[in-house]
């Protein structure tokens, strides 16, 4: 309340107008507020010093950031679930497409590279992956018949599915079931090198243009005794693969179906190359081979819908690189060394030394 007359008194002895004039508008402004009935001024009271910054309040300011970042990072993790067209999941598989995973192979952290890999270089999880899919094929079909001929495919390349084919004859094998591995990607032949095959020797595409008999083309691999042999592609490039549309290529699979219990085939990616597809035409099984955090879902459904243009349903998937790989509690066989013997309902074959 003192200073209004310390005010005044300041305005009437002011030595210009001007400062009288700055006197008389303090004067007023400090009337008004008193005048005022807002319980939150007090213009005649002591102002107090403040007790902290009022900006800015860093704790505040880092809370709300944090809860920002979180709500942005969940939403872009969101977004990326939902729109990566990559496999990232099994279920992803059994929802859109309804079919049956036949074999669960575990990711090896330990391969490299883009060669196939054969089963004396697999952990002990992915050869029971492998034995899974074999007792898997058995079980649904004619136990009179055996599975006869699966086709091995995928979607893309670098997918697995060589691996898979090999794997596959060599579970067969292993179980006195005479196998027959047929090479049919003649792009990118892969088999005899992995399996240390012979080189030079007659093949599929001598066979498919009869230029050798059949069983004259085979090759047996070492340590299965005779119950797993291997027709391999002897001839690269794209004038071959348009051989799997003559005839001569159905009486290659009949002539394989009557002297095999099981005959797998190692096709190419059938959306990148489509040479083998006249062969699901003949075949028993298709299986589809798919990788986790690689095969597109895209590709896979149009695979998909290849294959049902061509009146052929795959049977299910092989899902390779799952995670997780630990070691099965129970052991399992192991390739056999050569010389071990297993019961057949074929005598052993032996492939021949001189051509005929």
């Amino acid at each position: 309340a003192a200073i209004l007359p310390d005010l005044r008194d300041s305005a009437r002895a002011a030595a210009t107008p001007e400062q009288a004039q700055s006197a008389e508008s303090r004067i007023s402004g400090l009337v008004a507020l008193a005048a005022g009935k807002d319980p939150t001024i007090d213009p005649l009271g002591k102002a107090a010093p403040p007790r902290g910054a009022a900006s800015p309040r860093v704790l505040l300011t880092l809370l709300g950031a944090g809860l920002f970042g979180l709500i942005t990072g969940i939403a872009a993790a969101l977004a990326v679930w939902f729109l990566d067209p990559r496999l990232r999941r099994e279920q992803q598989l059994q929802e859109r497409f309804d079919l049956p995973v036949l074999a669960r192979v575990p990711r090896d952290p330990f391969a490299t590279g883009t060669a196939p890999i054969t089963p004396r270089s697999l952990t002990t999880a992915a050869l029971e992956a492998y034995r899974t899919m074999r007792a898997t094929l058995e079980a649904v079909t004619d136990p009179d018949c055996g599975p006869g001929v699966v086709l091995v495919t995928s979607a893309a390349e670098n997918e697995g599915k060589t691996t898979t084919a090999i794997n596959l004859a060599a579970a067969f094998a292993v179980a006195g079931r005479r196998a027959l591995l047929i090479e049919a990607d003649l792009r990118r032949p892969t088999i005899g090198r992995a399996l240390h095959l012979p080189h030079g020797h007659p093949g599929i595409v001598n066979v498919l243009i009869e230029q050798a008999p059949f069983e004259q083309a085979l090759l047996a691999v070492d340590g299965y005794a005779g119950n797993l042999v291997a027709l391999i592609a002897d001839h690269t490039g794209p004038w071959a693969s348009e051989l799997f549309s003559l005839s001569v290529c159905q009486e290659l699979i009949e002539s394989a179906r009557d002297f095999a219990d099981v005959v797998v085939i190692d096709s190419p990616p059938l959306i990148v190359v489509p040479d083998a597809l006249p062969l699901v035409r003949w075949v028993d099984h298709v299986v589809l081979v798919a990788r986790i955090g690689q095969s597109d879902l895209a590709r896979i459904s149009e695979l998909g819908a290849l294959l049902d243009e061509n009146g052929r349903a795959p049977t299910g998937f092989a899902v390779v690189g799952v995670p997780g790989g630990e070691q099965s509690r129970y052991a399992i066989a192991t390739p056999p060394h050569s010389g071990t013997r297993f019961t057949s309902s074929a005598p052993p074959f032996t492939a021949p030394t001189e051509p005929r």
